[in-house]
């Protein structure tokens, strides 16, 4: 995009941030209030659907990140993206959206804290949303039957550690590695996490004795989500500028866009020679905590 508009990153970058935060303070207008399917309906796609709200799903955008951050961000099939949650009318309008979370998240761990904030996800009482296969059903959840799956002993383990990370991570929660197991601070705290989070009841007190083991084989690529934010957050925030010129990955350019950028420096050779050195570099916008790939 410095190529094509003749200006520096730090300016795209800057500019760029300005428009999303003005889209930001707009989401009253562009997010629209969920609306059950009436009792009435006569379209044959939803008229079984009573009282459904729509659907949601995750969706990886990819992004460029520090190095050391690359492990949390991987997703399965192997690409450096954060985990968006968007949550849709019938007829594919935005209700929720929900973004911040490493790549290798799970779609209902974000589900799970984007439910959990204040200004998160809510279900009216007797409705609920369509749900695939990543997510379990729940009171205003419906997934889809889904039949028993051959179980690996890494993923034991993996879903192992991460019960037990995600309680270390909470306020009044602790490890003591001396019994090797969770401590809380009161009953209170406890009883609320676990009404949210049903894998962990019984684990306080319980002993994990290999759970440094554990930590050692999966704790760098375990996402954090300290980076995700909803919408009414995101407008409470300060937002930073920074002049993107990160070349430390490569960037695919699509051929004909390349083609174009050659024609373009012929025609302005007197400069050529200093925006050669900053295309790759300034290919990509800065947003936020990010850097997304064109």
């Amino acid at each position: 995009m410095s190529s094509r508009f003749k200006q520096s990153g730090e300016t795209i970058s800057r500019y760029f941030n300005s428009i999303l935060d003005g889209v930001i303070r707009l989401q009253g207008r562009l997010l629209k209030v969920p609306e059950p399917i009436p009792d009435n309906c006569t379209d044959n796609r939803w008229r079984w659907s009573k009282k459904c709200l729509g659907a949601l799903d995750g969706t990886y955008i990819r992004v460029r990140v520090p190095e050391q951050d690359k492990p949390r961000y991987r997703t399965r099939k192997g690409e450096v993206a954060t985990n968006v949650l968007g949550v849709c009318t019938p007829y594919m309008k935005f209700i929720f959206v929900f973004l911040g979370w490493e790549g290798s998240a799970s779609d209902s761990r974000v589900l799970r804290d984007a439910i959990s904030r204040p200004t998160g996800l809510r279900v009216p009482t007797g409705c609920y949303y369509l749900v695939d296969g990543g997510y379990t059903n729940g009171q205003g959840y419906l997934a889809p039957y889904r039949v028993p799956h051959i179980e690996s002993k890494m993923r034991f383990w993996k879903i192992l550690y991460g019960i037990i990370f995600d309680m270390i991570n909470k306020s009044g929660f602790a490890w003591n590695d001396s019994l090797k197991c969770i401590e809380v601070d009161s009953n209170e705290a406890w009883n609320t996490y676990v009404q949210h989070n049903k894998d962990a009841d019984g684990w306080r007190g319980k002993q994990c004795l290999i759970y440094g083991r554990l930590k050692n084989i999966f704790g760098k690529d375990r996402a954090t989500g300290r980076g995700s934010a909803t919408p009414t957050e995101m407008m409470n925030e300060p937002v930073h500028h920074i002049d993107v010129n990160d070349d430390d990955e490569e960037v695919e350019v699509d051929p004909d866009h390349s083609a174009s950028l050659s024609r373009s420096n012929q025609q302005n050779s007197a400069s050529s020679s200093s925006r050669h050195r900053k295309q790759n570099a300034d290919t990509d916008i800065q947003i936020g905590g990010w850097i997304f790939s064109n």
